[in-house]
């Protein structure tokens, strides 16, 4: 779902020119990559958490 964030945001940039030339086309890629990788790291830190802090329930 990302993926179709960053591509609909270029498309957005680009045909309304809210950006110079080619700045259009990459800045919206870089800063959705950033997203990304902040968003699946946090992620997998968040689970590897959860599995590391179960408790089971003794009644």
């Amino acid at each position: 779902m990302t993926g179709a964030y960053i591509s609909a945001t270029t498309a957005f940039v680009v045909v309304n020119e809210f950006l110079p030339g080619i700045m259009a086309w990459f800045l919206p890629g870089i800063a959705g990559a950033f997203t990304l990788r902040f968003g699946s790291t946090s992620w997998i830190k968040m689970t590897n958490e959860a599995k590391n802090n179960h408790h089971y329930c003794t009644h």
